[in-house]
């Protein structure tokens, strides 16, 4: 009792400094933090991929995409900066155009976003295990990766007509 008594404000003054650092610990993990970017499904028509992404702020700052690539060495792809028609309905006359950059994501959230990309490459080489996969590139020069798993993420074009009927009507 008397130890208690004689080391009482050194032992409260050691846990509140502790408590002090978990708390600047996690507010530095909480404002750092990378977005995470899930790969739903893409579909090619032509020369032109089309990406489903969703993409997850869990930092406490607001986020932009600036860019979304394929990342190979041997090819430039060419994302679309402007919206890109995807389908349009004869009944309706309602147009569904994909997302375009930049794209901003606010803090705690996510967005769902379909990117058209023009590329060269074929299903084959984007399933390659030696192809590095889709580069979001956001707030100037800060990156995320996603790598392309398996040809099951690959969608035909009534597939591809469905989720867009779907996402026009949400």
């Amino acid at each position: 009792m008397n130890f208690f008594l004689e080391y009482w404000a050194p032992i409260i003054a050691t846990l509140g400094f502790l408590l002090s650092l978990w708390n600047l610990f996690q507010a530095l993990r909480l404002k750092h933090s990378k977005p995470s970017i899930n790969l739903n499904w893409i579909c090619k028509v032509g020369p032109q991929y089309n990406i489903c992404l969703v993409i997850t702020n869990t930092s406490t700052k607001p986020i932009t995409i600036t860019l979304i690539d394929f990342i190979d060495e041997s090819y430039m792809s060419t994302p679309y900066e402007y919206p890109v028609k995807l389908q349009m309905d004869n009944e309706t006359g309602k147009k569904v155009f994909s997302d375009s950059l930049p794209i901003n994501i606010q803090p705690f959230s996510s967005r769902k976003v379909i990117i058209a990309i023009n590329s060269k490459l074929t299903i084959n080489e984007l399933v390659d295990p030696k192809f590095r996969g889709i580069k979001c590139i956001y707030d100037l020069n800060k990156s995320v990766t996603v790598k392309i798993i398996d040809k099951q993420i690959f969608i035909d074009a009534r597939s591809f007509s469905n989720r867009i009927e779907k996402l026009a009507n949400e």
